[in-house]
């Protein structure tokens, strides 16, 4: 390798898969965060490689070769995928690592990689131990931690809990970013409760936010309409729910999509005269497009199964209010940039993120932590959407967006990120 060369290995942390199993790669977070930072990556280092760990072709809906067709040609011939034969469940697979596999794997380039990069802080140690033991190149451990499971406020259910690997990944990486800088605080928050001043130091000396999550120029990609199985009425304010739907016994509902669903909704419609429609992304598909249909009043089926890419960019467009709900989970999720980014409403509670941003240019419907306003809030963005809102184009267009998209556009997009965190940590 050319010594200007820098050679990155990517393992992808995966979690959203079908009925059958099969990764759903478009339509996952960690890809879509991924495949969107390694883009700009190749951008800004015209010497950079990229080898990705990256389940088999038998187990994922679509090949990543398939889903990174947009990228220049000089770029995809900088990226290399290994496969290897992942878990299917969003828990278990944090804890997956087959050793040898992946040592075969990786062997090629081994002494080549200048950085191992993860949005899964869970393997750190099993990567740290692989180099060490099998090969005499020690690369530098970067993670990107996407949630916090801590104590306080569980990501996932406690008997499966991540919180003290996570604290361990922190101490054993060599640099720690988190997504957002209210992430950062709520982990240290709880590390402080249960470890050291000493070890809490030592990983905020190696720490930063970077809060990211989705490509501006990717979500603004024109709509192939050619391709769109489903048509949305005009005539209708439209609510749109992008974030997995749990709850009802079904999953943990930390998205609080559940709640809002099946039971805030339905009350806000008996108090209308039907005048909006709410859909949902629901990639998880915990329930049924027609159970959904059952369960939310004013809920429209489109289609049976999960919307593609190009269907989703053309629903964000078409929508006047963008549902994020988290309250134990501080990023709140890139659906909810990515919907801002192309001028939805924002519907969301004051807290974490969602506060920061929103205070920031004093947005006027931020509901109240225990979601005692909120039926009140739909009322009024409803309202104010059909007063101030047209949809030209096939894209809902408002007079004012209280400077939502520019604050959203230089935080958390990509473009306006990326290379900065790349000097950080030695990329560039």
């Amino acid at each position: 390798m050319n010594n200007t060369n820098k050679r990155l290995l990517i393992q992808l942390q995966l979690s959203n898969y079908d009925s059958n199993g099969l990764f759903v790669l478009e339509c996952d977070s960690g890809w879509q965060m991924m495949s969107g930072r390694i883009l700009e990556m190749l951008k800004h280092n015209e010497n950079l490689l990229i080898d990705i760990v990256c389940p088999l072709d038998s187990q994922v809906k679509t090949k990543p070769e398939n889903l990174i067709q947009h990228f220049k040609k000089s770029f995809i011939k900088r990226i290399k995928f290994l496969k290897t034969s992942l878990i299917s469940n969003a828990l278990v697979t944090r804890y997956d690592f087959n050793f040898s596999e992946i040592k075969n794997l990786i062997q090629e380039h081994a002494n080549e990689y200048t950085h191992v990069y993860m949005n899964d802080p869970m393997l750190v140690r099993h990567y740290k131990s692989l180099f060490f033991l099998a090969f005499a190149n020690q690369p530098k451990i970067i993670t990107h931690s996407h949630f916090i499971d801590n104590p306080e406020n569980p990501k996932v259910p406690t008997e499966v809990s991540y919180w003290h690997g996570q604290v361990e990944a922190a101490l054993k990486s060599d640099y720690n970013f988190w997504q957002c800088e209210s992430s950062m605080n709520v982990f240290f928050e709880s590390m402080s409760k249960q470890y050291s001043k000493e070890l809490v130091e030592q990983v905020k000396n190696k720490s930063e936010p970077w809060d990211d999550g989705y490509s501006t120029t990717e979500i603004n990609e024109p709509i192939n309409y050619n391709n769109l199985r489903f048509r949305i009425p005009e005539d209708k304010i439209v609510i749109f729910v992008p974030n997995r739907v749990g709850g009802m016994g079904r999953s943990f509902d930390y998205t609080n999509a559940g709640k809002f669903l099946f039971e805030i909704v339905n009350e806000v419609y008996n108090e209308r005269e039907k005048d909006f429609i709410v859909l949902a992304g629901n990639p998880s598909q915990k329930f049924s497009n027609d159970e959904l249909d059952n369960m939310c009043k004013p809920y429209l089926k489109l289609i049976s199964d999960t919307p593609t890419r190009n269907e989703y960019r053309y629903i964000a467009r078409r929508t006047h209010i963008n549902v994020g709900l988290y309250d134990n989970d501080s990023y709140g999720g890139t659906a909810w940039r990515e919907c801002i980014d192309l001028g939805c409403m924002p519907l969301s509670i004051r807290m974490y993120e969602y506060k920061a941003i929103l205070e920031k240019i004093n947005y006027e419907w931020i509901c109240k932590e225990d979601f005692s306003d909120i039926k009140r809030r739909i009322h009024e963005l409803i309202n104010f959407s059909k007063q101030y809102s047209k949809v030209i184009d096939d894209t809902v267009v408002f007079e004012n967006d209280f400077g939502l998209r520019k604050e959203i556009l230089e935080r958390c997009s990509y473009e306006h990120t990326t290379k900065n965190k790349m000097k950080k940590i030695d990329l560039l």
